[in-house]
C-alpha cells in the first residue's frame, strides 16, 4: 500500500471515529443531578423525625453532638437532607457514649431502640424496614432502616478524628478542629436545626476536593446496604 493510500485511510479511519464520538454524545445527554435517584418523601420525613426526637433528647440531656460527612453536606448545600440520601451522620465524643446507652429505655418507650456498629452506634425505629444479610444467608442486620448513625470521635493533638482507627485511617480528611468543634453552630436542617462545627466550609473543602457545590453523587443504598457505583455528575437543581 502506498503512502499516500495509507494517507487517506488513516485519515478516512479518523473521520469515521469523531464521528462516532460527536454522535454519541449529542445521542445520549450527560447525566446531572435530576439523574439521583431520590429518596422516597416518606422516608426522609421518617429521618427528620428521628432527628428531631433525638436531637431534642441530647439537648435535654447536654449529650454534644455535631453533624459530619453526608449529613453536614446537607445542611450547608440543601438545608436538610441530601434528597439522594437515606441516612443522618452525626459525631460524639467516645467518651459521651454510656450517657447514650442510658437513654436506651427512654428510646424504646418512642419507638426506637439503640446498637452498636464498626463506626459507633445506631439509633433506628424498632418498626423500621429489616434488612436481610447476604453474608449470612437466613439473617438480618441487628438494625432497621432508617436510622442516625453516631460516629464515635476523640481529640488527638489539636484535631477531632475518627475513634475507631480504621476509620480514621481511611477518611484521612474527615477531621475538624478541636477549638471549632468547642463552639457548634446550628444550621437550618429541614424544619429544625442540626448544630455543626464551626468553619464546616474548610471541612467540606477538604473532605469533598472543593466542588462539593457543583458536583454529587449517590454511592451507597443504606436501605439495602449496598455500595453502588460511583457516578459524579452536576448539581442543577438544590431542591429537597
Amino acid at each position: 500500500m502506498s503512502r499516500r493510500s495509507i494517507f487517506l485511510f488513516v485519515a478516512a479511519f479518523g473521520c469515521f471515529i469523531a464521528a462516532f464520538i460527536l454522535k454519541t454524545q449529542t445521542s445520549y445527554p450527560k447525566l446531572t443531578s435530576e439523574d439521583l435517584l431520590r429518596t422516597p418523601r416518606e422516608e426522609i420525613g421518617r429521618i427528620y423525625t428521628l432527628h428531631q426526637y433525638v436531637d431534642g433528647l441530647f439537648q435535654q440531656k447536654a449529650i454534644p453532638y455535631f453533624a459530619i460527612a453526608g449529613t453536614l453536606l446537607g445542611a450547608v448545600r440543601h438545608g436538610g437532607v441530601i434528597p439522594w440520601d437515606d441516612d443522618l451522620d452525626i459525631g460524639i465524643m467516645e467518651e459521651d457514649l454510656p450517657r447514650v446507652y442510658d437513654l436506651r429505655e427512654t428510646l424504646n418507650q418512642q419507638g426506637y431502640d439503640i446498637t452498636e456498629f464498626g463506626g459507633g452506634v445506631k439509633i433506628y425505629y424498632m418498626d423500621g424496614k429489616v434488612i436481610p444479610d447476604p453474608e449470612h444467608p437466613g439473617e438480618s442486620y441487628k438494625w432497621k432502616f432508617p436510622w442516625v448513625d453516631l460516629f464515635l470521635m476523640k481529640i488527638e493533638g489539636n484535631r477531632v478524628v475518627y475513634a475507631v482507627d480504621r476509620l480514621k485511617e481511611g477518611f484521612k480528611n474527615e477531621w475538624f478542629y478541636a477549638e471549632d468543634v468547642k463552639h457548634l453552630k446550628r444550621l437550618p436542617f429541614g424544619e429544625g436545626s442540626i448544630p455543626a462545627p464551626d468553619q464546616w466550609i474548610d471541612y467540606l473543602n477538604r473532605v469533598y476536593d472543593g466542588n462539593w457545590n457543583t458536583t454529587a453523587y449517590k454511592d451507597y443504598d443504606h436501605a439495602e446496604e449496598r455500595r453502588l457505583s460511583k457516578i459524579p455528575v452536576p448539581i442543577v437543581n438544590f431542591r429537597r
